[in-house]
């Protein structure tokens, strides 16, 4: 009887320790899945982020790339045209000005302020010319990149023209240059208002009718 009691309760033992080996080792056998599966979460969050660290330098690296390309492109137009332009380079004594003075002005808001196109990448010049003392008109150039974008601007000053109604009348005649037309203002009579496309530029008139003549040798240089 002592034999089996003692039988008993060392097997007993047995059970109790391997029924709790068992259950050790399924808890670290979980233990180690949760932290293998956290560290795979953490290492994959780390992965992402690097990913979309990476995609944003990239991004602002284009994006700089393209406002240093549209600064020198705009550095290039403006060293083309520099300060002297074809307006400003003409001798105007040929044409029939004998005292006349060229002066650079900041350019209006829009053509004849009246005209306008949008477009900022454009260089633009005004000047006035003066015969003696004596105000002959307003001369504008606006540079730019190719015979594309002239067209294009000269094309939103000829629907801005159009576009005036209550104020004048637009007459496309085509004689200068690669296009041109005249503005007619219901108010301002005796002054004469031409644009004219040449190239990659486009050139603005306003002068008073006495001069009309003298400035047609000026045009035929287009």
């Amino acid at each position: 009887m002592k034999k089996f009691t003692i039988f008993t309760i060392i097997f007993s033992a047995i059970v109790i320790i391997t029924v709790g080996e068992l259950v050790v080792n399924d808890y670290l056998g979980r233990r180690e899945a949760e932290t293998q599966e956290a560290d795979s979460k953490t290492q994959t969050a780390e992965s992402e982020a690097e990913t979309q660290e990476a995609e944003t330098q990239e991004a602002e690296t284009q994006e700089a790339d393209s406002k240093t390309q549209t600064a020198e492109n705009t550095e290039d137009v403006a060293a083309d045209a520099s300060s002297d332009t074809y307006l400003s380079g003409l001798d105007y004594a040929s044409y029939g000005f004998t005292d006349y003075e060229l002066r650079e002005k900041t350019f209006p808001t829009s053509v004849f302020y009246l005209l306008e196109f949008d477009d900022d990448s454009v260089i633009p010049y005004y000047y006035e010319l003066f015969e003696g003392e004596t105000y002959v008109g307003g001369l504008y150039e606006i540079v730019c990149s190719d015979p594309t974008e002239a067209f294009t601007v000269y094309t939103d000053l000829k629907q801005s023209g159009i576009d005036q109604e209550g104020s004048g009348t637009l007459n496309e005649v085509n004689n200068y240059g690669d296009a041109s037309f005249y503005f007619n203002d219901n108010v301002k009579t005796t002054s004469i208002f031409l644009v004219v496309l040449k190239e990659n530029r486009v050139y603005a008139f306003t002068y008073v009718h006495s001069y009309h003549d003298y400035f047609k040798y000026l045009f035929q240089t287009f």
